[in-house]
């Protein structure tokens, strides 16, 4: 500060009024702002108790109804209608009893498209599977055993010694 090196510790340097003075000046000179900007105002301020003119900013009618409504209309149109039942709120015990009553009763034309489907999709497999038994001898989608195996294999299969010395 003021050229000099900045200790820590030591002997406190005290500022003098008029160095002050000059610093809140010079604080004041930027950006034209008065030394308390940023402040809350004082409530001794006589300059707040004017209301202010404003250009721009909030709309003053901001919180205020609309000219055609009023509080006297809304009570007489409550008096004309009839009272509106209001609609009755499950637990959520009831509210889940509920949709598994519904999910129960499957609706029958859906049914009968899923089993429509289901008798499709089985009858595909099949056919997938007869063509894989013809085309390579064997089902290889089911276990092997002595009517399943790759043609060509000795059946039961023979374990060379390689295979025998893992196996135990």
């Amino acid at each position: 500060v003021n050229g000099e090196e900045v200790k820590r510790g030591g002997r406190s340097k005290f500022s003098a009024p008029e160095d002050l003075d000059r610093e809140a000046q010079a604080h004041r000179e930027v950006g034209n702002q008065r030394p308390n900007a940023g402040q809350m105002p004082s409530s001794s301020d006589d300059e707040d108790d004017a209301p202010r003119k404003v250009k721009g900013g909030q709309n003053p009618n901001v919180g205020m109804l609309p000219p055609n409504s009023s509080d006297e209309d809304e009570e007489d149109e409550d008096e004309d209608k009839a009272p509106v039942p209001k609609a009755v709120e499950l637990t959520r015990n009831e509210r889940e009893q509920l949709e598994a009553q519904k999910a129960a009763e499957p609706d029958p034309e859906q049914v009968r498209k899923d089993m429509e489907r289901l008798q499709m999709i089985k009858k595909k497999r099949e056919e997938q599977a007869a063509n894989r038994i013809e085309k390579e001898g064997w089902d290889r989608m089911k276990p092997m055993s002595e009517e399943n195996h790759p043609p060509g294999m000795q059946w039961p299969p023979v374990q060379s010694s390689d295979n025998k010395d893992k196996a135990n």
